[in-house]
């Protein structure tokens, strides 16, 4: 948490710098800026004669004029300060202080100003030298302050209209924290026993609230009908979509106003050229701007998540979308440019585009496009391998363009929008790497060994499922529900990819100390070489049971963690595979882990708790089973705990699976009387009744479950759930796990139900997305 905090105020003070140094000259130095600009448009002879901060600074000519005009036109403030800058820009470009007044000031006497000559706008050409001093007409002050003055505003607008973006997230990030703490304060007891009347009116406000922005912004699908695509893009809330589509319309209000135009700009006389060049600078800085959002919301280590509750799916949408007006962004400032390259001289073009700074800001501008048709989600999803080594590969491309671009800007500051996201990517691939080496290896100064990570994995053609159980080399892993793990295979061809999975069960094994090897090697452990993977748990925990009475040996005991993966392509295929090519269909492959990620759901909070899963999805539910049938076991202070009901539904394609995982993990919570289950078959085409074997000492004979063909109705069982709640007075979570479509059906039955008066009904929706 502190690397966190550092990497955060690191990040606020690079943003913050880059607002102050960006070149916005303050109002009392634009008097004296407008006069030695506009004299740069007249030519003197004298020395010296080339480099034009050399002559704004030491040719007598001009430096006569600069200080006869500011007498003019500048009041004293405004010349003292108008001529320290000035005097700074000459120490700084020309290593030499500004010529003195002294010098020239027999020739700025009242007498000799009044001789002067006056100058309007190119009416002298630049190609002829005057060998006299002049004075700009106010016609020709007032031009090149307007300009100067509203180029400077245009600066202020492009900074300060990019750090609205910011303002924007961090009201968003706050009300998110906010609701977390309703969210809270809505489960906590003295919200029910509030028995003062100002104590009931603010809890009861606060029931109200949150039960409103769950029922019209938390479980609403972003329009009417119930699905979760707008346009082309992926919003699972309606919350989501009105958070986007207000960072939408912000961006495209803000790339559009502030614009003043007039006809005497002397930089660009054209309004066309103006808003050409304006809009140009607008979009290419907001761009900028934007680069910190895109890495902070994609990293796995970001601070909000906890701060908010909110997934790491949730910030994955934003980070898309931040990167899709970006990338827009960048798009219009690159055309913009090419359009005024073009009409400032279309036969200079070609040499022009072939500037370095140019060229990588082509180059970054290209990589940000190639990445969006590769992050769409049928691409991601099935060449996860390809899309995740492109995404990294243009992403440093996208980094390293911008960085060459601006390599002729050095005082802009327009690095210190590079930096953070340079910042956060590298605490996020630390912070990662900490986890990996924490979970994975395990050095026993005492006897000078090296453990890590050991694991086995099986695969069951039936079941077209791998089961594979992983024991971490680190000794205070506490897994917990919820939790989800990256998987790595460090030691294949593509070792760097890494795949997400929800941790579905663990166990605790005792490991002997003197079986670990001190080599790389893979180590013996007792629950899985010594036992055949597919026996029951209560057989492992007789053979655990076992080891432990010898108490000969010192034990260390590990949680055995256990995830079911469903092969479909890339690295879960290539695992098949490795099992396949086993006799066995086992095989001890070398797996990394990086985590645990991830927070447990509160169910504990609620009387009542649906748990609906879909394939692989139990993944989800099994762990909230087992640790609410473990805490209803447990009494503190003579006291039992409270009885919380708990229903699973789940449906899976093959029956083989299902048979497999409740009789591994959830036969001793069958016969309970608080927790039922209806399962289902997707692939069967009747009902079947399955005799699992007993080993609880409660129950004396086996264990019939009934797997019902095809797929629950949700709606039905959710509005039944809703409406015993409603009679009993009970406080309901709804949670789900499982594909796209399962967990719509789910949201819109809770929502359906909430309409008809249920509002006691909390849903999660348990997923996690690449």
């Amino acid at each position: 948490m502190h690397i966190i905090r550092t990497q955060l105020r690191v990040t606020v003070i690079l943003l913050i710098r880059a607002v102050c140094a960006a070149n916005i000259i303050p109002e009392n130095e634009r008097c004296v800026t407008a006069v030695y600009t506009a004299l740069g448009y007249v030519s003197f002879t004298g020395e010296p004669a080339v480099g034009a901060w050399n002559i704004r600074c030491h040719n007598p000519l001009m430096v006569t004029s600069i200080y006869a005009a500011a007498e003019e036109y500048c009041g004293g403030n405004e010349q003292t300060a108008g001529f320290v800058q000035l005097n700074s820009y000459c120490e700084k470009l020309t290593h030499t202080e500004l010529l003195p007044r002294e010098n020239v000031a027999e020739n700025l006497t009242d007498e000799n100003v009044r001789k002067i000559r006056v100058v309007e706008f190119q009416e002298l050409s630049r190609t002829n030298k005057i060998d006299y001093p002049v004075l700009v007409s106010p016609a020709y002050y007032g031009r090149t302050f307007n300009t100067i003055d509203i180029w400077q505003l245009e600066i202020w607008a492009h900074h300060a209209y990019g750090y609205l973006g910011y303002l924007y997230w961090g009201c968003i990030l706050l009300a998110g924290t906010i609701y977390r703490l309703f969210h809270h304060a809505n489960l906590s007891p003295r919200t029910k026993t509030a028995t003062t009347t100002s104590s009931f009116i603010f809890f009861n406000f606060i029931r109200k609230s949150y039960q409103w922005t769950q029922k019209h912004l938390i479980i609403a699908f972003p329009l009417k009908s119930p699905k979760r695509t707008v346009l082309w893009f992926e919003l699972p809330t309606r919350i989501d979509a009105l958070v986007i589509a207000g960072f939408w319309l912000l961006s495209i209000f803000l790339t559009c106003i502030t614009y003043p135009l007039f006809k005497d700009n002397i930089y660009w006389p054209s309004p066309q050229d103006q808003l050409l060049r304006y809009a140009a600078d607008r979009t290419g800085i907001m761009s900028f701007a934007n680069l910190p959002l895109i890495w902070l919301f994609a990293g796995r280590n970001n601070i909000f998540q906890w701060a908010t509750g909110w997934s790491f799916a949730t910030f994955n949408i934003f980070h898309r979308h931040v990167a899709w007006i970006t990338t827009i962004q960048a798009v219009i400032h690159t055309a913009l440019y090419l359009v005024l390259f073009y009409q400032t001289s279309s036969r200079k073009l070609w040499k022009q585009l072939n500037k370095s700074y140019i060229i990588w800001g082509t180059v970054a501008t290209v990589a940000m496009v190639a990445i969006l048709p590769l992050a769409v989600n049928r691409i991601r999803k099935q060449s996860y391998e390809f899309f995740l080594l492109v995404h990294i590969a243009f992403s440093v491309a996208t980094i390293f363009g911008c960085f060459y671009h601006i390599i002729i800007f050095e005082d802009e500051g327009y690095e210190y929008y590079l930096w953070p996201a340079v910042i956060i990517w590298s605490f996020d691939r630390v912070l990662r790497l900490i986890r990996v080496l924490y979970c994975n290896f395990y050095v026993h100064f005492r006897r000078a060994k090296l453990e890590y990570t050991n694991s086995v994995a099986f695969y069951d053609e039936a079941s077209n499922v791998v089961r594979l159980e992983v024991i971490p080399a680190s000794l205070n892993h506490q897994p917990t529900a919820s939790s989800y793990y990256y998987l790595y295979q460090p030691f294949r061809f593509r070792g760097w990819e890494n795949h997400p999975f929800t941790l579905g069960s663990w166990t605790y094994t005792n490991t002997k100390d003197d079986e670990f090897n001190s080599n790389l090697k893979s180590t013996e452990f007792v629950d899985v070489s010594q036992i055949p993977l597919l026996s029951s748990p209560d057989q492992e925990e007789r053979d655990e049971n076992t080891v432990s009475r010898d108490s000969k040996t010192s034990q260390i005991q590990k949680p055995k963690l256990i995830f079911w993966i469903r092969p479909y392509d890339g690295w879960t295929r290539s695992l098949r595979n490795q099992c396949l090519a086993s006799a066995d269909r086992t095989i001890r492959p070398k797996i990394f882990l990086e985590g645990p990620y991830g927070e447990p759901f509160p169910i504990e909070n609620y009387n009542s708790v649906l748990l609906i899963a879909g394939g692989t999805g139990i993944a989800c539910a099994v762990p909230y089973i087992k640790e609410q049938i473990r805490q209803s076991e447990v009494i503190r202070d003579g006291i039992e705990s409270p009885r919380r009901d708990i229903h699973l539904v789940w449906a899976a394609r093959e029956t083989s699976f299902i048979v497999d995982v409740v009789t591994r993990e959830l036969q001793s919570t069958l016969p309970r009387e608080e927790f039922s289950a209806t399962l289902h078959s997707t692939f069967a085409t009747s009902s079947e009744v399955v005799k699992i074997p007993s080993h609880n000492n409660a129950a004396t004979h086996d264990i019939d479950i009934d797997i019902r063909p095809g797929r629950p109705d949700l709606h039905q069982i959710i509005l039944e759930h809703a409406r015993e709640a409603s009679i009993t007075k009970t406080s309901t979570a709804i949670v789900v796990s499982g594909p796209t479509k399962m967990a719509d059906e789910a949201r819109a039955a809770v929502h359906d139900a909430m309409h008809k008066g249920y509002q006691g009904l909390v849903f999660k929706e348990e997923s996690f997305s690449w």
